[in-house]
C-alpha cells in the first residue's frame, strides 16, 4: 500500500461458492462470521483499512438486524 502511496483501503468479503442451496439460517451465520473477521481486520489496523459490511440479502429481516450490529456494534459507520 505503502509503495503504490495508498493510505486506506475497504475491504469487501465476496463469497464465490455457490450458497442457494444452504439453509438461510446458515447463509445469515456466514454473512455474521464475515462482518466479524473483517473487523478483527479492521481493529488490528484501524488506520490502513474499513470494511463495507455483508449482509445477508435473501432475510430482510437478517440483513436490518445485521447492518443494525455491524453499524452500532463494530464501527463500521466510522470513516
Amino acid at each position: 500500500m505503502d509503495e503504490e502511496k495508498i493510505d486506506m483501503q475497504i475491504l469487501s468479503y465476496i463469497n464465490p461458492m455457490n450458497v442457494e442451496n444452504i439453509p438461510n439460517d446458515v447463509r445469515t451465520k456466514y454473512a455474521i462470521d464475515a462482518n466479524n473477521y473483517l473487523k478483527s481486520i479492521v481493529d488490528k489496523h484501524p488506520d490502513r483499512f474499513t470494511a463495507f459490511a455483508t449482509l445477508p440479502l435473501w432475510d430482510v429481516d437478517a440483513s436490518v438486524k445485521e447492518l443494525e450490529r455491524v453499524v452500532k456494534e463494530l464501527g463500521f459507520n466510522k470513516r
